[in-house]
């Protein structure tokens, strides 16, 4: 008997035993930098791709908007007509980078600002 139920014990213990303290420890770590490598994945997208969007968009409302009042309203018109701007300001030789420096900056304060009035009217 006193066999059977040191068997039973070392078959549990070798069962569980994968859930050590340091494997345990090595698991959160892994994970905590799995996730601060996603964020920064995240952020990056964002800042590359959604940001120059929302610009390209602000801008092409302001540029019809100021052309023709009502010009602006539409879906599609001036998002065409920011990325159109936006390329040709990136484009430029020397000083391209700081038009895409501008577009970012201006960029992620609009999204900014369009996240928080979007979490006030769900408040």
């Amino acid at each position: 008997m006193k066999n059977a139920i040191f068997c039973l014990r070392s078959m549990r213990n070798n069962l569980f035993g994968f859930l050590t303290l340091g494997k345990l420890t090595c698991l959160s770590v892994w994970l905590g930098l799995l996730t601060i490598v996603l964020l920064i994945f995240g952020f990056i997208l964002a800042a590359g791709f959604v940001v120059k969007i929302v610009a390209s968009d602000l801008i092409g409302k302001l540029i019809l908007n100021a052309a023709r009042p009502g010009l602006g309203e539409h879906k599609i018109r001036p998002l065409l007509v920011g990325v159109a701007i936006i390329a040709i300001l990136i484009s430029l030789p020397f000083v391209g980078w700081l038009f895409k420096a501008l577009t970012i900056f201006f960029g992620l304060g609009a999204v900014w600002l369009l996240g928080r009035e979007a979490l006030a009217k769900s408040q």
